[in-house]
């Protein structure tokens, strides 16, 4: 396995030979290896093909660069773009299963983003 930052150049170069099937794999190892990699992210949301998908990576973006514009008019565009996705967002999404949350606890937990990991599993206690 590449360090994070090769393969997020061999991505980049994937990405801009026009060879997307491999880009857009290559990223996805990327933001495995390291959630916080909003470049990564920013290549994702353009080279997925569903709409959602799309979505989840913009908004990945925007956690992480917060405020954006571009990352702000290209989320805004695509929710003009296909409605219903408004609905699909995290702020309306329902809550996650209980065998999901514990997967996005874990996550969270690995990132070092702890709070959120306990707050997520007092959440399903309740």
């Amino acid at each position: 396995m590449s360090a994070p930052s090769e393969t997020l150049q061999n991505a980049i170069q994937a990405a801009q030979s026009g060879q997307r099937a491999l880009a857009r794999s290559l990223f996805l190892e990327v933001v495995e290896q390291d959630p916080h990699q909003a470049e990564a992210w920013i290549y994702l949301s353009r080279l997925v093909d569903e709409p959602e998908d799309q979505l989840v990576a913009l908004e990945n973006a925007l956690t992480l660069q917060p405020g954006d514009p571009d990352l702000t008019a290209r989320r805004a565009a695509l929710l003009l773009a296909y409605p219903r996705l408004d609905e699909a967002s995290p702020g309306n999404a329902p809550p996650p299963s209980p065998e999901n949350a514990l997967r996005m606890a874990l996550h969270l937990a690995n990132a070092g983003r702890l709070i959120e990991a306990v707050r997520l599993c007092q959440a399903h206690l309740d």
